[in-house]
């Protein structure tokens, strides 16, 4: 039987249904979230559209250029000749996957990480500090997918970190001797008593007598989470250094050293290889381990030691959970952390200080902490050296200008390279050591300072031998020299500790320039891009913090010979007291985080003071050159770009008022901000879907032909 005849003028539900879809799909948007990838910092820090994020990606697709490289290329592009990984990936038999930071704009937290781990299905851990995401085993195609999350700024490859090594503190005035006179310990009676430094290394070797008794704050191993390791006592990890490297570093810059009957001045020295600081305090952080060999990185069994940038990462935020009063550890009963160490590098240059891990650094040096950092090994004429350089140059991406990588490269951070002393407490015989990575770089010129790098004594620790395996000996009383920027920093960090002791409230950048100023020339009549300033001279920083000598005079020439001293002797600096009134930690939220230009953004205060103090200021910086103050406020900001948002709170109490800083960027675009809710284009097809199943679904009930009869007798 024929169906009967549509009415004429009525188009069929199907026909409807599919004109909707049409139509949505015409008016619908081609991307709920936009990525924005294409920014960059400038020399104030503040990230610029259109110009690549970082020189780690100069052709601005968000996306770092070494992993493109090695994507396009195989995996041979991302190994050094001898198999050393230049970043971190492996095959995972479907093809080649990475280890990678998701960078943001604004807060990072741990909602932020389960949105990056809902696009890869790996594991995935928020770096606040470095306002970043690092993910485990992410294949190239998803790498567009992160950057379509909300706020993704870029992605960049997690690459592999190193020591920076392959006393003579007389060379830089710390301890006095005939040829040179009183240094900064004998003269101004300073050894760093009171101040903390953080030692982010292979571990410390703390039954090492150099160490003394009672100066260990605790331990973190920030390699377990790395390495999937189910130790539960990572938080406090045993003493065993794994390199020794750690040691040696520690006690350049704060070992006692051991017993000695040596006579100085007409008295007696009770101990000799001392470092530059004594006095000083330490918490040990592992951020490097033998474990990675024949393990994460696949190597043969020639690699000794080795971390990542995440171990780094994790490093630098127990540093700032510590200091919060937020770790296990807890701190009531010793002061913050004052400084961190760290003497070691990637093994690729950070050409402009906007790394992930240069910005950790610079978001940690906002909360007041002075971070002193190795410039790194790569100098130009590391591989013409001696042999004893080899494990060295090997791990340079490339050699002589440009070459100063992370955490060296931070903006905030003292950037130490290495000279050669030859031994001598002489000065017109110090040369530039050929190792030593060069500056200028692109963000701040860099290396700051230079100190003595060339067969620098320190301390050996337990790891002593290696025969296939290390084998562990009994903690004594040995010594060895090594060279590189690693004894260097440790120099450095020692001499700041004296300095911090004369004044508790040095600031990070008044510790940088007073280092700077005071410092001799090595190589130019100014700054240069091999030893920077020049040599660090702890007698004159010292006596510049405490007020007995004039910075205005120094202009980097400088004789030879013991200093002339100041009419009226200074007395010794009170020791440092417990701090009752802890800085109040930084807190605030924005409304927009995405936002366009002329659209208001609150901006709203969640700060919050450990003592319970009163909190009396809130000073905002909204990053384009506008400020303004209170606790909660709107700004609208009227150009597209990333801009580094900082509020500054000061709380006060019965003695006195402190301040802190918190930071977060906002992204500003220049035309309307597209939202994650349905578009009406995105309503159309749904509404086109439902016409196609409700059509569908009554034509099925609908009968086809003449009702049956039952014709059955």
């Amino acid at each position: 039987m024929a169906r009967p005849e549509r009415a004429p003028g009525r188009p069929s539900a199907v026909l409807i249904g599919c004109l909707l879809v049409v139509v949505g799909l015409l008016t619908a948007p081609t991307s709920l979230a936009a990525p924005l990838s294409s920014f960059a910092a400038d020399d104030d820090g503040v990230l610029q559209a259109g110009v690549g994020l970082s020189a780690r990606d100069k052709d601005g697709d968000g996306i770092d250029d070494a992993l493109l490289e090695v994507e396009r290329l195989g995996a041979a592009a991302g190994r050094f000749p001898d198999g050393f990984p230049r970043l971190m990936f492996r095959d995972s038999g479907d093809g080649l996957v990475y280890d990678v930071f998701v960078r943001f704009a604004g807060t990072v937290d741990a909602s932020v990480a389960h949105r990056v781990a809902d696009v890869t299905g790996s594991e995935a851990r928020a770096f606040p500090l470095a306002e970043a995401v690092w993910v485990r085993d992410v294949p190239a195609a998803l790498f567009d997918p992160l950057l379509a999350l909300p706020g993704a700024l870029a992605i960049e490859a997690d690459r592999p970190v190193v020591p920076m090594v392959e006393t003579a503190s007389a060379t830089h005035m710390v301890r006095g001797t005939p040829e040179t006179g009183k240094g900064a310990r004998e003269r101004w009676k300073v050894t760093g008593h009171g101040i903390n430094i953080a030692v982010l290394d292979t571990g410390i070797d703390d039954e090492h007598p150099t160490f003394g008794v009672d100066r260990r704050l605790g331990g973190y191993d920030a390699t377990y989470w790395f390495l999937r390791d189910n130790d539960t006592n990572h938080e406090d990890p045993d003493s065993r250094d794994t390199y020794t490297h750690g040691t040696y570093v520690a006690g350049v810059a704060l070992g006692v050293g051991k017993r000695t009957d040596d006579v100085v001045f007409g008295g007696p020295v009770p101990r000799n290889k001392t470092g530059i600081a004594p006095g000083a305090n330490y918490l040990d952080v592992k951020v490097m381990t033998t474990d990675l060999e024949g393990n994460a990185f696949g190597l043969g069994s020639e690699e000794l030691v080795a971390g990542t940038g995440s171990m780094v990462l994790e490093g630098l935020e127990f540093v700032h959970r510590y200091n919060a009063n937020e770790s296990h550890l807890g701190n009531v009963s010793r002061d913050e952390v004052d400084i961190v160490l760290m003497a070691l590098g990637e093994t690729s240059p950070d050409e402009d200080g906007n790394s992930t891990l240069s910005r950790a650094v610079d978001n940690l040096t906002a909360t007041g902490v002075i971070v002193v950092a190795s410039a790194g090994n790569c100098g130009a004429g590391a591989r013409t050296s001696q042999s004893v350089w080899d494990l060295v140059y090997r791990r340079c991406e490339r050699v002589g200008a440009n070459t100063v990588s992370a955490p060296g490269a931070a903006r905030s951070a003292i950037t130490v390279s290495a000279f050669d002393d030859v031994g001598t407490v002489e000065w017109d015989d110090d040369t530039t050591a050929l190792f030593s990575s060069a500056g200028p770089n692109g963000g701040e010129p860099k290396p700051n300072v230079a100190a003595s790098g060339v067969h620098i004594e320190g301390p050996m620790g337990q790891a002593a031998t290696r025969e296939g395996l290390w084998q562990w000996q009994p903690a004594e009383d040995r010594y060895q020299n090594l060279s590189g920027t690693s004894p260097s920093a440790a120099v450095v960090a020692g001499v700041v500790a004296l300095m911090k002791e004369a004044d508790k409230g040095l600031s990070p950048e008044r510790a940088k320039e007073i280092l700077m100023v005071t410092a001799r020339d090595i190589d130019d009549d100014d700054w240069d891009p091999r030893t920077g300033a020049g040599a660090v001279d702890a007698y004159d920083a010292v006596g510049v913090v405490l007020g007995y000598l004039d910075e205005t005079l120094f202009n980097g020439t400088k004789e030879e010979g013991p200093r002339e001293e100041p009419a009226e002797a200074p007395e010794p600096p009170s020791r440092p007291a417990r701090v009752i009134n802890r800085a109040p930690r930084v807190a605030f939220s924005i409304s927009e985080p995405v936002a366009a230009t002329g659209q208001p953004v609150l901006f709203s205060d969640a700060s919050w003071d450990p003592e319970g103090d009163e909190l009396v200021s809130w000073v905002w910086d909204f990053g384009d050159g506008k400020t303004g103050s209170g606790r909660n406020i709107t700004h609208v900001y009227d150009r597209p770009g990333v801009f580094k948002v900082r509020l500054t709170v000061t709380d006060k109490n019965e003695t006195g008022s402190v301040s802190n800083v918190g930071r977060q960027d906002i992204i500003v675009k220049g035309e309307p901000v597209e939202r994650d809710v349905p578009a009406p284009g995105a309503g159309l097809i749904l509404v086109a879907l439902l016409v196609l199943v409700l059509s569908g679904t009554l034509r099925r009930l609908r009968p086809t032909g003449p009702p049956k009869v039952d014709r059955s007798p």
